[in-house]
């Protein structure tokens, strides 16, 4: 598949097809994780998952600060035939990506209780968003180096790839829920460990790429003045993404805390589950986006 000289229509849907795929799996794995949830503990089940939300949203910040701008500047790279270059981003946005990954690794793991106040939870669903929580802390850095990963990868010839690995990892996730919550009664946790496993999945299949004949994705030596000048390439053009969505998980925290301030438990699970069906619609339009997008780069 040659993004410069194969037929336009024809590389676009081989991009579209597994982008709203995986795109509609990963919203619809998250609804199925809120009603199964739901099922078991109640609308306080639901709503402490509401209160855990902004966690995903600030996941997908990382990867789209770094990635966005780091996929569109490494299939840039190639079109122009700058093999190094190409290198040197993905290498350079791999970096900031993992140090501030750990940064809030460290943040999460410290301060969970204060952070789930400042979400919108209060003393009743605690218990219930601690449980879900602790489990969630394990995997972490899946969600934003995975999620960086296969905005690589898709720019690099694998969107077929990047699109298995979403929706292998959200059967998983949903068969897993429905198992751990209900056959293993474990509740809570069960939808917690099946949301990590789904991940890690996802995770592990991408890292495929890396032992096939198309990969161009290595790392090299880099250095200082060049890390520093790269990266202001990358997050200059991934920080406009990274804002809108940013800007999301606060609306979705102020509404939070309005909700349980207002209202209560009940209409803060309605909330949530109202949120997940509005993620839903979004992943039609994103879908086409990034679809378009390593075509559009890479021919820049």
């Amino acid at each position: 598949m040659n993004l410069q000289t194969d037929n336009i229509p024809k590389i676009f849907f081989k991009y579209l097809v597994p982008s709203l795929f995986s795109g509609l799996i990963m919203s619809v794995y998250s609804l199925v994780d809120m009603i199964v949830v739901g099922q078991y503990e109640g609308s306080l089940g639901t709503a402490a998952l509401a209160c855990v939300s902004p966690f995903w949203t600030f996941f997908c910040c990382l990867s789209v600060l770094f990635g966005n701008g780091g996929a569109i500047l490494f299939s840039k790279g190639k079109g122009e035939g700058k093999e190094m270059e190409s290198k040197e981003v993905f290498t350079v946005s791999f970096l900031f990506l993992l140090i501030i990954t750990l940064i809030v690794w460290f943040i999460i793991v410290a301060f969970d209780k204060p952070l789930l106040f400042l979400f919108g939870a209060d003393e009743t669903l605690m218990p219930l968003a601690l449980l879900y929580k602790g489990w969630l802390k394990w995997g972490i850095p899946l969600w934003p180096i995975g999620y960086f990963l296969g905005m690589f990868i898709r720019n690099d010839g694998s969107p077929a790839l990047v699109g298995f690995a979403t929706v292998l990892g959200g059967i998983v996730n949903i068969l897993g829920d429905f198992f751990l919550t209900f056959t293993c009664n474990m509740g809570m946790e069960g939808a917690a460990i099946a949301t990590v496993a789904g991940q890690a999945i996802v995770f592990l299949i991408q890292l495929i790429h890396f032992f096939t004949k198309k990969n161009t994705l290595s790392f090299i030596k880099i250095k200082t003045d060049s890390l520093f000048k790269m990266g202001r390439k990358v997050l200059s053009i991934g920080f406009s993404s990274f804002f809108c969505s940013i800007g999301m998980g606060f609306i979705t925290i102020l509404f939070n805390n309005q909700i349980m301030s207002l209202f209560g438990a009940k209409e803060l699970a309605v909330y949530g589950v109202c949120g997940n069906l509005f993620t839903l619609m979004q992943t039609f339009s994103y879908g086409i986006g990034n679809a378009a997008q390593p075509i559009v780069a890479e021919n820049m």
